[in-house]
C-alpha cells in the first residue's frame, strides 16, 4: 500500500530548507521504496516493505520525525495518509469549487486529536461554514484568494497550539497527489 507524508513547515521562505533528493534518501535509508517527493512542500509518497497496519502508522511517523531531527537539525511534524484516505478527501471537494475564479479550494489536513466530525461546530466559523467542508482528517476550505487571512478558519489554523497540528495544500497537489499514489 502506499502512504503520502505530508511534512509541515519546510521550505517556506527562507527557512527549514529541505532538498527534495536529500529528503527522498531519508524515507530510502528508513526502508522505503517507491519513494517520490512532490514539489518542495514536503509531501513524499513512499511505500513501506511490509504490510502496515494503522497501529504501526504511528512507529512510523516516529521514524521519519527522528530522522528528520537527525538529518536536517531541526523537528518536522509529519501526517500520514493512505492512498483511500487521500482519495476520500479529494471526492469530498465540491466540484463547483474548483471551478471558481477568485477562489482557492485548500485542504486543511489535521492531526489524528484534532479529527473529529463535529470540528466545525466547535470552531464558531459563522457564515464562513458554508465554505468548509468537514471530512476525515481534514477540513475542505473554499477560501477567497483576497481575504483569506481575514477568515475565522485561517485565524484558527494560525494558532501556536494548533498550527502544529496542521498542514495545509492545496487541492491541487492533493490531487496530484492521489494520481501518482495509482
Amino acid at each position: 500500500m502506499k502512504y503520502v507524508a505530508l511534512l509541515r513547515g519546510i521550505n517556506v521562505g527562507w527557512h527549514r530548507k529541505v532538498d527534495m533528493n536529500a529528503l527522498r534518501k531519508v524515507f530510502e535509508d528508513i526502508g522505503f521504496t517507491h519513494v517520490q517527493t512532490y514539489i518542495n512542500s514536503g509531501n513524499v509518497i513512499f511505500c513501506p516493505e511490509w504490510e502496515t497496519h494503522k497501529k504501526e502508522l504511528e512507529n512510523i511517523r516516529e521514524k521519519i520525525e527522528s530522522m528528520m531531527v537527525s538529518r536536517f537539525g531541526f523537528p518536522v511534524s509529519v501526517m500520514l495518509r493512505s492512498r483511500a484516505d487521500i482519495m476520500t478527501t479529494i471526492e469530498a471537494v465540491p466540484q463547483d469549487w474548483i471551478k471558481a475564479w477568485t477562489y482557492l479550494p485548500q485542504v486543511v489536513f489535521l492531526s489524528d486529536d484534532l479529527d473529529r466530525p463535529d470540528i466545525l461546530d466547535s470552531l464558531s466559523l459563522g457564515v464562513e461554514h458554508s465554505s468548509v467542508r468537514y471530512t476525515p482528517w481534514a477540513l475542505i476550505w473554499n477560501m477567497e484568494t483576497d481575504t483569506y487571512t481575514k477568515s475565522p478558519l485561517y485565524k484558527y489554523i494560525s494558532k501556536k497550539d494548533i498550527s502544529q497540528k496542521v498542514t495545509v495544500r492545496t487541492t491541487r497537489t492533493v490531487q496530484k497527489l492521489g494520481d501518482m499514489m495509482m
